[in-house]
């Protein structure tokens, strides 16, 4: 599995930004680290697997994103930690998981679905 992953870094001109983890043909991050933020680790959470599909493919039809796109999407959006939290409580996601949010002093795990 370890030749599927890839490490990006993300940059705005000359200035780093931040940088993640995603898995090879897959657009997003699954693990991400923004300096002297916060960092993100997703992990899977498994539901019924017929049901979950069907939910799945469902709610992808009204505006659900991915989490791996989600991710992304909070590097480049969010400043600071506690946007990061706000964001990752509220938006909507397709599939249920665990998320592992930590700032500089502060940290909080997330189940989500």
């Amino acid at each position: 599995m370890r030749e599927c992953l890839y490490e990006s870094q993300y940059f705005k001109g000359e200035e780093y930004l931040f940088s993640g983890i995603g898995f090879a043909g897959f657009h997003g991050l699954y693990t991400s680290f923004k300096p002297s933020q916060f960092s993100i680790s997703y992990n899977v959470r498994s539901l019924d697997s017929k049901r979950g599909f069907l939910k799945n493919l469902l709610v992808a039809f009204d505006g659900y994103k991915k989490w791996s796109n989600l991710i992304l999407d909070v590097n480049l959006k969010c400043k600071t930690y506690d946007e990061a939290k706000e964001f990752l409580l509220n938006t909507k996601a397709v599939n249920p998981c665990y998320l592992s949010l930590c700032g500089i002093t502060e940290g909080i795990k997330i189940v989500r679905g």
